[in-house]
């Protein structure tokens, strides 16, 4: 109800107007007239995972987890070229 009551006085207000005084008139409406649902409402909403999704994103996971360990360790290595010491 609402909505069509926020659509409706939209509608009525036009174009080419202040909005300052509509938006704060919108906003009264809003704050006096919204209900929140509860969080049971939308206890039917539950998603099942395929067991082959389930597989891929695993799979996915680990080859990121690989590259983050490459690179780490190339980066490390890297680190321990540059350390060398010149003993002459």
């Amino acid at each position: 109800m609402l909505k069509l009551e926020v659509q409706d006085y939209m509608t009525e207000q036009g174009y080419g107007k202040d909005y300052v005084p509509i938006v704060n008139h919108v906003a009264q409406m809003v704050a006096d007239q919204f209900v929140r649902k509860q969080f049971a409402d939308f206890n039917y909403l539950q998603i099942e995972v395929s067991e082959t999704s389930t597989y891929i994103i695993w799979g996915l996971e680990m080859f990121v987890l690989l590259i983050y360990m490459y690179r780490c360790i190339i980066t490390f290595v890297r680190g321990r070229r540059d350390l060398t010491y010149d003993y002459s």
